[in-house]
């Protein structure tokens, strides 16, 4: 894969909602072709590895830095997502990260 991410919406089933990232920059995701993986939660930094069959992606988090990045960060709620990550699809330079539980889905689009 190789693209860096930027996080720009978040798709909730419940309750339903769709919003957008308002700073996308600070929320980023590469997927390596060995099998790592890093991303940015707007300030802290996370990495691990993560397994790809088909349509099915699975990330498994590792070491991370745990600095507090302000009263309206989404640091904590962007990793908690990663965390649930069951699917993925790739098209026209947007990358959709599906919930397991069919608990939503995240966009990006290649920074």
């Amino acid at each position: 894969m190789g693209v860096l991410w930027q996080w720009n919406g978040l798709h909730e089933t419940h309750p339903a909602s769709l919003s957008a990232v308002p700073d996308p920059e600070n929320y980023l995701l590469l997927l390596n072709d060995d099998g790592s993986f890093s991303a940015k939660a707007d300030c802290n930094q996370l990495a691990g590895t993560y397994s790809l069959s088909g349509s099915s992606l699975e990330l498994a988090p590792g070491p991370m830095t745990k600095a507090h990045c302000g009263e309206h960060s989404q640091s904590d709620q962007y990793v908690a997502l990663l965390h649930q990550v069951a699917t993925q699809s790739e098209a026209n330079g947007e990358l959709t990260l599906g919930l397991g539980n069919d608990a939503g889905e995240l966009f990006f689009h290649a920074g």
